[in-house]
This record gives C-alpha cells, structure tokens and sequence, in this order.
C-alpha cells in the first residue's frame, strides 16, 4: 500500500508544476484571455455552428495534454459559441459578462484556496465577506441589525432565501402534502 502511494504520489507532483512552468502557462492563459477581451467588442451575441461538437474528439483521459492544444480546444469549442454575454450586441438575460478585476480576484482565491465559512479557518476573508455585507446593506439604506450571506449565484441565493423564510416561518415539511415554490 505504502508503494502504490509513493507511486501516485509521484503522478501527482505534475498538478504542483515549479515557478518557470507556472510563468509559461500563465503567459499563454494571459494571452489567450487579453485576445478575448480585446476581440469582444466584435464579438456576436450568439453564434451557432457546431456548438463545441469539437470536445468529443478530445475525450478526458489519463494522459497530459499541451496547454496550447486545451486553450485551442477552448476557444474553437466553448467560447466561440452560444452567447457572448460581453458583446456590446448581447441585451438578454442574466448572466452579465465578467469582470476582469474580478477574475483577478478569482484566480487569487482559487490559488490561495481560503475557506471563508468558518471564521477560525480564515478570519481575514470571514472579515472581508461581512464588511462588503455591511458595504451593500448600508449603500442599500438596511437598518444595522441587517445581516446576509454571499452566495456563489443565483440559484444558491434563491434557495437560501427560501430556506431562510421556511425557518423563519417555522414551516415544516410534514405540514404539507403538497407544495410547490415559484
């Protein structure tokens, strides 16, 4: 047992690349993200073709695949079709187009990986969380005593609000046959 684990053990050290290998994949990551964005505004707001068909001839395997090879594949098969949420076209629906400040943000989360559900884990992004709360409350004219939770979407916000009003109305399920939520 103890072998078979030094030997994934070794497989695994591939997902931890060193610092000049972290420099070239985040300079093609760079580059492929600075010519979306710098193509968006060209962009159309929606693009049917053979609507990314191309990933089933790259089916995930075992095996490493070049970064060039996957941007490629990303860009021939995901963001060139459907909608374009950046578009200066695109006046549908929710989801807007991101924030490059806010994938900054995200790639430092996702890296440094801080838990931020329980304050002993991470007191310092525990904080943050409740001071934009606090930001947004007051900006929004909530009283002091408003408190909230950040979500990762709509669909998590939507069921928290219903969970909440369920516990607060102290509603249970056996209290009815039938019952839906619109």
């Amino acid at each position: 047992m103890i072998e078979k684990i030094k030997q994934l053990e070794k497989l695994s050290r591939v997902l931890e690349p060193d610092e000049t290998t972290r420099s070239v994949l985040l300079e093609l990551v760079v580059q492929y993200s600075n010519k979306f964005l710098n193509n968006i505004h060209k962009a159309p707001a929606y693009v049917t073709s053979n609507e990314g068909a191309g990933l089933y001839d790259s089916p995930i395997c075992e095996q490493p695949v070049d970064i060039k090879s996957l941007l490629n594949l990303i860009k021939t098969n995901i963001d060139g079709h459907g909608v374009t949420p950046g578009s200066p076209n695109y006046f549908a629906f929710i989801p807007g187009s991101g924030l490059y400040f806010s994938a900054l943000a995200d790639y430092i989360a996702a890296i440094t990986n801080r838990y931020a559900g329980v304050f002993f884990a991470s007191p310092g992004a525990v904080r943050m969380e409740r001071m934009l709360l606090r930001w947004i409350a007051e900006f929004i004219g909530y009283p002091e005593t408003a408190a909230g939770d950040i979500t990762s979407g709509g669909s998590i916000g939507n069921l928290t609000a219903v969970v909440t009003a369920r516990e607060n109305h102290n509603l249970k399920s056996k209290d009815f046959t039938r019952s839906v939520v619109y």
